[in-house]
């Protein structure tokens, strides 16, 4: 049993730095059947919880307090073994799809009252209670028997291989260029807010904060010099935007929608923006700005089964490339050449792969497209065309342990500056493309 499970892995956090503090273990009072886990500061809720392995989520309700679930999800991974998550905020999967190892499934709340129970960690403060079954029956959510998977005194049942275990959902890295001796790189914080940090060409500045609520990476990009344009998805699951307009930033403006993803944005134009997000229903969503921002085309359903934040790029007017990790965790392009969308089953639109992240892209010039991906394995791929996307290379140079999304720029023609958080320590690394050769990867510091 133990050697069916450990190459499993689950994530329960968005925090960067794996912020979590287990409050509550198997059995820690009379009948509490899982393990509890406080994933971020304990005071808003909101942190990713994704798919501990891959499988069927055939259930999710809500159970009512006093010493309810609230709302929950069963996972069903074949072989009599289920996986359950209580008292989440809000669920992000519709019913019944099948799911991937680290696919987000939902958010950590405390829903269901939990703090009418008798036990240590019964109060209000948002938290995540996972449990694992054994012998349970297919399509019953009640079946099964409640165990402690840890390998723990008295138990010994080593189902999974850390508690809790040590593998995360990526998130997004925005990486901006305005001028060939400038980057802009943006995060989400280990306190939810957005931090920003640039390169001038010979230093990196220090990390700026940027208050808000960010439920994902952002995403960002410049549309001419000295501007930059930043979005997010805000925790509310809206869209939010905000802008550096050459000598100070704009607050953050509220767009709307309804995003189950962080965004991705590109710009051919001084005066265009296109973001692209998941969106509620889970296919890819798409509205643009052709002054600037000040207003917005209406969200546009480009179909598609997507499971993660998208990627986007161009390579001047009227070229558009979006990329998604599909719900089969292959890559999967929809392009637009003024017209109409391609869609996502026009011949060449699956590229393969298999994708720990949503992807991250940008284009250095005409008919060139550049993707990047963190792996099932969690190494960085790259993948890339020459062609305007009719034929790419396929995946190639897997390097590095990532635990995020690979973000990417293009500062010139023929170079490429790539980002990512590593799993050890988990700090910002960035490699760079000179037009000939990649740099090894170089450390730049702490995640803030």
């Amino acid at each position: 049993m133990r050697g069916e499970l450990t190459l499993l892995r689950i994530v329960f956090t968005r925090f960067p730095s794996f912020q979590y503090v287990k409050t509550c273990g198997f059995g820690c009072y009379p009948g509490h059947q899982g393990t509890d886990y406080l994933l971020g500061d304990g005071a808003t809720g909101g942190e990713y919880v994704v798919a501990a392995l891959g499988g069927n989520a055939f259930y999710t309700n809500f159970q009512p307090g006093p010493n309810g679930a609230g709302n929950y999800i069963v996972i069903d991974h074949g072989s009599g073994r289920f996986t359950r998550y209580l008292h989440l905020l809000s669920i992000a999967i519709s019913y019944g799809p099948i799911v991937s190892a680290g696919q987000l499934v939902g958010y950590e709340g405390n829903t269901g009252s939990p703090w009418l129970c008798p036990g240590p960690d019964c109060n209000s403060t948002p938290h995540l209670h996972f449990e694992t079954k054994i012998n349970a029956v297919s399509g019953d959510p009640s079946s099964g028997t409640a165990i402690n998977p840890y390998y723990e005194y008295p138990d010994y049942n080593d189902l999974w291989t850390t508690n809790p275990p040590s593998y995360q959902e990526g998130e997004s890295v925005g990486v901006a260029s305005w001028a060939s001796n400038r980057l802009d790189v943006f995060v989400r914080g280990n306190n939810g807010a957005m931090y920003h940090r640039w390169w001038d060409g010979s230093a990196w500045s220090g990390w700026e904060y940027h208050p808000g609520c960010l439920r994902g990476g952002p995403a960002a990009v410049s549309r001419m010099t000295n501007r930059i344009d930043v979005f997010v998805r805000g925790c509310g699951d809206h869209l939010h935007k905000k802008s550096w307009s050459g000598s100070s930033w704009s607050d953050w403006q509220d767009l709307g929608g309804c995003l189950r993803s962080e965004p991705a944005v590109t710009s051919w134009g001084s005066t265009r923006l296109d973001v692209f997000v998941r969106g509620c229903y889970d296919a890819l969503n798409w509205m643009y700005s052709d002054n600037s921002g000040s207003s917005w085309s209406s969200w546009q359903d480009l179909g598609g089964c997507v499971n993660a934040a998208p990627g986007a790029a161009t390579w001047g007017g009227n070229h558009l490339a979006a990329f998604v990790r599909g719900c089969s965790n292959g890559l999967h392009r929809n392009y637009w050449f003024g017209g109409a969308w391609s869609g996502f089953n026009a011949p060449g639109s699956s590229l393969s792969g298999c994708l720990g992240s949503g992807p991250g892209a940008d284009s250095w010039g005409v008919n060139r497209l550049d993707v990047f991906i963190r792996g099932c394995a969690d190494a960085a791929w790259h993948n890339y065309s020459s062609d305007g996307g009719v034929n790419f290379s396929g995946f190639i140079e897997p390097e590095g342990c990532f635990t995020s999304g690979i973000g990417v720029t293009s500062r010139l023609s023929n170079l490429l500056d790539v980002f990512g958080r590593g799993c050890g320590p988990r700090n910002l690394w960035q490699k760079s493309w000179n037009g000939s050769s990649w740099t090894a990867w170089t450390d730049s510091g702490p995640w803030p």
